[in-house]
């Protein structure tokens, strides 16, 4: 709210120099009227204000929240009609008694006054300085009259749409476009018969001015049968409550998307809980909520986006110029902060969940594109997000319980899945993997060995070395893993790590025996970070090796068990200090069923600190 007030100041200083300057003109013409003589044709001229005062109340309320009125184009005539110091003064009468029968606040008429009488004035001068210039004739006359138009035009619209701005609370440009879209054949037909009464003689302008009268009040009900229709057909696409388009525009779209496989970003939002926030708070509420989170992202959200409300409160997005998914991620993410930076002590927090697919990869139509992410974004409401060093990851709540569980088998390796997820992550960060990279090694990490869940206790707990039989059931886990998180949407990278991070650089690991780049690099990565951590943690058969004693085992099987570039990434980033000095508090404090107790999530604020929020 502070920074849209801050926005709109230099508007409202703009639009005020404008009506002091309007008035001052206006003040200094009233004195100028006093010699009557100089007017061409008074009986036109009073014509004009009588058949104007007439038609003032008469209005047309245009959908960007702008009005037309058939009585003010009619003013115009008077640019024509006498020296331009009285062209600002025909529109007197006229606009007091439209202002006075709007009840409107005092400051409302020498806004009025400014914003009519300066465009006529300035149209005046345009119109008979160039009559003098140029030679005296027909063509002459209807060029300075045509180009007088358009100067008012410009100005009476430009003035126009700073006061709408300011009023709505939108920038001048988004009211600028709102008002050029506007511009229909209501107003250039208007504007053509205006400049076809002012190429008539002087002596026949009084019968031209009642004829005027007569065409301008057909032009009146043509533009108001133009915006019935343009409301109507508005409110058909547009949800009434928030100003997204709602669910017919978005089966409208899909119905008609053609049939070239869609290319860019659908996404589907749902909000968290939405109906516990309707039952403590009010559905009063939960609509400010509803036009809170529209507004929020369709400032966060790319032009070319289109915002839908396809239910009670669930949003799809489709974007056609966005094809990274991350992209449309971190704009929803700034709209979820930025609602939660504006809301007041004891307002509900607003939490996303969020699905995204992308064409042509996930599918070639929008149904398609739509199932999909909606899948997604179930699989993210069932989940727990962290962020972390910028990243938002999510982790199925169900593989989140099955590592839970191995942990709980193993006491050994309690948050073992946690630091190593960590690990893999800093290392990424070093090799200078993208976001998306450094997510899906995040979410690996954390599930790289979940395939223990089915290996017996016996196997897993035992005290001394395992016997050659007992290793090769504990070696089935990577494939065991990759079977069951095959089956829960993760990502081809994703389980690359899962299945191969016990490969060896010269091919005597497992499972599929890779050797050298053969095994996947996220998988290589990985390696370094679990071998590391599985040798700095105490065992039952021994003690927890020190930080150095492991970066030495690194260092000597550098290009035989491990990627040589991964080692020395990793050498580099320990020469200040083993990086479990760095753990956040999420980290150190133990398994990761931290993650299945706590929903990880970056602060509001812009300092950008990490704090837990309590599920």
């Amino acid at each position: 709210m502070h920074d849209n007030a801050r926005r709109r100041r230099p508007l409202f200083w703009f639009l005020l120099a404008i009506v002091i300057v309007g008035n001052l003109l206006i003040v200094d013409n009233l004195f100028d009227a006093l010699n009557i003589h100089r007017m061409a044709d008074p009986v036109a001229y009073f014509e004009l204000i009588i058949i104007s005062m007439f038609i003032a109340p008469w209005v047309v309320k245009m959908p960007s929240g702008a009005s037309w009125r058939p009585g003010l184009p009619f003013l115009m005539l008077s640019i024509f009609m006498a020296n331009p110091v009285f062209t600002a003064l025909v529109a007197l009468p006229s606009l007091t008694m439209i202002t006075a029968r709007e009840r409107a606040k005092w400051w409302k008429y020498p806004q009025t006054y400014a914003h009519v009488g300066l465009g006529l004035y300035v149209a005046a001068q345009v119109y008979w300085r160039l009559t003098d210039a140029l030679a005296p004739s027909i063509f002459g006359r209807a060029l300075a009259a045509f180009l007088a138009l358009a100067v008012h035009l410009a100005v009476n619209r430009l003035v126009s749409a700073m006061i709408v701005a300011l009023r709505e609370g939108r920038t001048l440009w988004e009211q600028l476009g709102k008002v050029v879209r506007e511009l229909h054949w209501g107003y250039f037909s208007t504007y053509l018969m205006i400049l076809i009464v002012a190429l008539i003689p002087q002596g026949l302008r009084t019968v031209g001015i009642a004829l005027a009268a007569v065409l301008q009040l057909s032009s009146f009900a043509a533009v108001a049968r133009y915006t019935r229709i343009e409301k109507l057909q508005k409110s058909l696409t547009t949800d009434g409550l928030t100003g997204a388009e709602n669910r017919y525009a978005w089966e409208w779209l899909c119905s008609h998307a053609g049939d070239a496989p869609f290319v860019g970003c659908v996404a589907v939002i749902d909000l968290d809980n939405f109906k516990l926030i309707n039952d403590k708070y009010g559905h009063f509420k939960g609509d400010q909520i509803l036009q809170a989170l529209a507004e929020a992202l369709g400032q966060t959200l790319a032009k070319s986006a289109r915002l839908f409300r396809v239910g009670g409160d669930e949003w799809v997005i489709v974007d056609t110029r966005v094809g990274d998914p991350d992209v449309l991620m971190q704009s929803v993410r700034r709209a979820e902060t930025h609602l939660a930076l504006v809301a007041k002590p004891g307002d509900p927090v607003v939490e996303l969940s969020v699905g995204i697919a992308v064409g042509p990869t996930d599918g070639t139509d929008l149904p398609a594109l739509f199932r999909t992410a909606d899948a997604r974004m179930y699989e993210a409401k069932r989940a727990r997000r962290v962020s972390v060093t910028g990243l938002d990851v999510t982790v199925p709540e169900a593989v989140l319980s099955l590592v839970v569980a191995i942990e709980s088998k193993d006491s050994y390796t309690a948050g073992h899945s946690l630091r190593v997820a960590f690990y893999a992550l800093r290392l990424a960060e070093s090799l200078g993997v993208d976001s998306r990279g450094r997510k899906a090694l995040f979410r690996a990490g954390l599930v790289h060995d979940v395939g223990k869940i089915a290996i017996p206790d016996a196997v897993l707990n035992k005290p001394d070395r395992l016997e050659p039989e007992e290793l090769l059931i504990i070696r089935k886990h990577p494939e065991i893993g990759h079977s069951m998180c095959a089956k829960l949407a993760f990502r081809e990278e994703e389980l690359q790590v899962i299945r191969h991070h016990h490969e060896r650089w010269d091919g005597t690991g497992y499972p599929d025996g890779l050797a050298g780049e053969q095994i996947p690099f996220f998988a290589r990565l990985t390696a370094v970070a679990d071998v590391y951590d599985a040798l700095t943690s105490a065992r039952s058969y021994r003690r927890a090796w020190t930080h150095q004693e492991a970066m030495n085992y690194l260092a000597d099987n550098r290009g035989l068990a491990f990627d040589p570039v991964c080692v020395d990434a990793w050498l580099q980033l320990c020469e200040d200090g083993p990086l479990h000095e760095q753990f956040p508090d999420w980290v150190g404090s133990g398994g990761i069923d931290v993650l299945s107790r706590y929903a990880m999530v970056q602060s509001a604020k812009e300092a950008g600190a990490a704090q837990s929020a309590h599920v």
